[in-house]
């Protein structure tokens, strides 16, 4: 057991696999953090943007995103993630389809055996958050 709690403590100290998930909106605030993070721990960062499939209507494919949106947010990660390796940084950028963002991240976090998330919030209050919600929450 004291075994286990030094690897995670040593994990949380410097993490290997980064994880950052974004929504572009908080590319200039959340990429410089996660940039200086993963190079004071010399870790992996992987750039994850969700791609929501609607289960809200029957006719799911007319809520899809289409498929030139989905190239979009792959173009625009790879090319943050190129930036992120020009400063000397492992990056990979993954854009993933889900039914929610956590499920996504989720399925990231196992798939690569990250060791810690980053993910901003766009600072909704209250009400704000009840009638949009919170995904970083």
């Amino acid at each position: 057991m004291q075994n286990e709690n030094a690897i995670s403590s040593a994990a949380l100290i410097h993490p290997r696999k980064i994880i950052v998930a974004t929504d572009f909106s908080d590319r200039d605030r959340l990429l410089p953090l996660a940039i200086a993070q993963a190079r004071a721990s010399q870790a992996q960062l992987t750039l994850v943007h969700a791609d929501l499939l609607s289960t809200l209507v029957p006719e799911a494919q007319l809520a899809m995103p289409s498929e030139g949106q989905r190239e979009m947010a792959e173009k625009l990660l790879s090319e943050l993630a190129a930036k992120i390796r020009s400063q000397g940084v492992s990056c990979e950028a993954v854009v993933r389809q889900g039914l929610s963002v956590d499920e996504v991240l989720r399925d990231e976090v196992t798939r690569i055996g990250a060791d810690r998330l980053i993910m901003a919030t766009h600072g909704r209050g209250r009400i704000g958050q009840m009638m949009l919600g919170s995904v970083a929450k």
